[in-house]
This record gives C-alpha cells, sequence and structure tokens, in this order.
C-alpha cells in the first residue's frame, strides 16, 4: 500500500481503495474513513477503536481483510472485473465459491465463511454420487440452477448429509433456524444448542463476557460507543426485555442440508440474520464494555427489540426538550426502513437523512457477505 499526508490527514492507498486517518491537534487518532473506488469515504467505527487502542496487529489483521475483498486475481486488475467480484461476494446467490484451500482466518477478515463438507448424521440421507447440474447447465426464472432429480442419477444412502459450517459462528434467533429447516428439510441437532434471550448471546459473542446469563438479564446492559469528533453515545438494553420466546437465540456453527440447491437459500437467510446482527452491534461495538456512567454531554438511547426483524431507539433531541422514537425494520439482508416519532409536526426530511445514513453503515459495514469454501 501507499502512504502520503496532508495536513492532519494520513492516506492509506492501494489499486482499488484507500484509507484516510485524520488526527486531532493533540496528536490523536479523531476520524477513519475506508473509501472503495468511486465511492465517497465513509467513517470506519471499528479501525478508528482499534487506532484508539494502539492495537496495530489488529490494524494489520483489517488491512489485509481489505485487500483480500478489493483484490483482483490477475494482473489486469480491472474496475469491470474488480465490481464483479465485489457484488459477487455482496449479492451473489452462493456468495463467492472457492475450494477449501485458503485459509479460513484469512478469509473471515473479508466476511462470513461457510465451509460444505460431508458430516455423519444420525439419519440416513441419499447423497448424489455424480453432478447434479444437466449439461450444459440452466437457470430458472428467478436466476437459480436447475437440478437434475437425485433419482435420475447415480447416489447412495448414508448416514451422512452435507454441512455449512460457519466461521464464525453466528448468533441467530430461532424463528430464522426454523426458516433454514423449512428449506432443507432435515432436523438441525439441538442437542449442543444453549438457549438465551438473544441480547444476551450476541452480547458474549461481541464483548468476551464471563458474567452468566442470570446476571446479564437481570440488569439494565450499557455501552459507550466513542464516534468521530469526541462525541459519545450510551445505549441502554432494558433488563429482561428479550424474554419473549420470539426473541431468543442461539449461537450456530453448522447447518446440515442434502442438496446443493438448498444453499442460495440459506445463505439469503442467514444474511438477513447477519444484518440484523450488524445493527445491534453497532450499539456495542468493537472492544467496548459495560460503561461507567457518562457525563452530561453523552446521548443516551434505550435500544428494545419488538420482534427479530425491528427495534425501536428511544432518545432526547438535542437542544429540544422532548423524547423522539426511531423504528428501524431490517426488510431484508440489503434493505431497511425507518420512521421516526416525535412530538409535533412529522419531520421528513430527518426520517429520509437518519433511514439513509442507517442504510448505508449497514451495507457498507456488515459482514453479512459470505464466501463458501467447499472442502
Amino acid at each position: 500500500m501507499g502512504f502520503h499526508f496532508s495536513d492532519a490527514t494520513c492516506y492509506l492507498t492501494a489499486d482499488l481503495f484507500y484509507l484516510e486517518v485524520v488526527l486531532s491537534p493533540q496528536g490523536g487518532v479523531q476520524d477513519v474513513k475506508v473509501a472503495p473506488h468511486g465511492q465517497p469515504p465513509m467513517s470506519s467505527e471499528s479501525l478508528l477503536e482499534i487506532l484508539r487502542s494502539k492495537n496495530f496487529v489488529a490494524f494489520s489483521k483489517k488491512l489485509e481483510g481489505f485487500a483480500a475483498l478489493y483484490n483482483v486475481p490477475g494482473e489486469d486488475r480491472s474496475i469491470k472485473e474488480y465490481n464483479s467480484r465485489v457484488d459477487t461476494i455482496l449479492n451473489g446467490r452462493i456468495g463467492y465459491l472457492t475450494e477449501g484451500k485458503e485459509d479460513v482466518c484469512d478469509m473471515e477478515e473479508v466476511g462470513q465463511v461457510g465451509l460444505v463438507m460431508v458430516c455423519q448424521s444420525h439419519v440416513v440421507h441419499g447423497l448424489q454420487m455424480a453432478s447434479l447440474l444437466p449439461a450444459p447447465p440452466q437457470l430458472d426464472i428467478q436466476g437459480n440452477p436447475v437440478f437434475r432429480p437425485l433419482s435420475e442419477i447415480p447416489s447412495e444412502s448414508f448416514p451422512a448429509c452435507f454441512v455449512l459450517r460457519l466461521h464464525p459462528p453466528l448468533p441467530m434467533f430461532s424463528s430464522f433456524l426454523n426458516k433454514i429447516g423449512q428449506i432443507t428439510d432435515v432436523v438441525i441437532p439441538d442437542v449442543d444448542l444453549q438457549w438465551a434471550p438473544f441480547h444476551t448471546i450476541l452480547m458474549q459473542s461481541l464483548t468476551d463476557s464471563s458474567r452468566d446469563d442470570e446476571a446479564l438479564d437481570q440488569a439494565d446492559r450499557e455501552f459507550k460507543v466513542s464516534l468521530p469528533g469526541d462525541l459519545q453515545h450510551r445505549y441502554v438494553f432494558p433488563a429482561g426485555a428479550s424474554q419473549l420466546p420470539p426473541l431468543r437465540g442461539t449461537v450456530v456453527g453448522s447447518l446440515p442440508f442434502s442438496h446443493p440447491g438448498h444453499v442460495p437459500g440459506m445463505l439469503e437467510v442467514l444474511r438477513h440474520q447477519a444484518a440484523v446482527n450488524t445493527l445491534l452491534a453497532s450499539c456495542v461495538g468493537p472492544r467496548t464494555a459495560a460503561s461507567s456512567p457518562g457525563s452530561g454531554d453523552d446521548l443516551v438511547f434505550e435500544v428494545l427489540m419488538q420482534s427479530e426483524t425491528s427495534l425501536a431507539v428511544t432518545f432526547q433531541r438535542p437542544h429540544i426538550d422532548s423524547l423522539a422514537i426511531l423504528a428501524v425494520e431490517v426488510l431484508d439482508s440489503g434493505e431497511l426502513s425507518c420512521s421516526l416519532y416525535t412530538t409535533g409536526t412529522r419531520e421528513v426530511s430527518l426520517e429520509e437523512y437518519a433511514c439513509k445514513v442507517i442504510n448505508r453503515y449497514d451495507v457498507s459495514g456488515a459482514p453479512h457477505h459470505y464466501v463458501i469454501e467447499v472442502m
């Protein structure tokens, strides 16, 4: 990567992206922005926290992840090729497919990794012994591959099935897990799954909390997130807010299936879940912990899950003595809707701006793109 600086800003440049590191007059890091080719720079809260904590090893790994994401194999790194690969990772029906030869840890810096393999099962399944794709390959009207029936190709019955192993494991709502079970028609073993209120397992995965589940559920959880310009946000998750059965979840490390045609539907559900997780994780952030009492200048937000895909954020508007509620619905893996409720006249422009900011953050900052490796 190249390096240069101008005034109080340092630039790290690559062929198809660059980083801006804005320094404060006191010598600290004020902001970190990432700019993919042809797009305006966007602030990266995770990179900002890493540099402020002087964790340069983690920062180097993040840069390696960006290099892997924006790298186009071969000497001719055209913008067309670059856009094609990134679009495949972010939106492809089966993500970005590779052979199982790449280092999983390196690929995790790019996003979620799914390893496809065959594992033992307590139920006998008919597994293909030859390709299910016709020659030449065909697509249906939805753009999905057309597969030949299993009865038309050599197959064998084994106490085994295909498994999509997730790296890292993904916190999931019970309803999302049920959707995948309906797609695959394969029972997901419940033996190793530990169910708890969803906000509990998500916070544990983000903060490596060692506190027990009961302690987490009986006390308000409060997190402080630092923003550019020395701003501080405090996010409060009320005690017992996720006790309803639909809002319970578990951490999932592997998902069984019996047919390759199941993979596109599974990935859509996983991407949707990861988008919800990313939105909630933005209220906790990397390397944050339960905060100490904040200053009077902190902005405080109460976060309450309404359903598996919607939440309400209540806050006091700055400089105005009134409360406001921002209702956010994660419609799918790439779209969110927002409604802002305030006293008095509805402020459409403010509502549209909030929705634009959240959509931009979730699409650009979420690790819900998938790299599929076939073992």
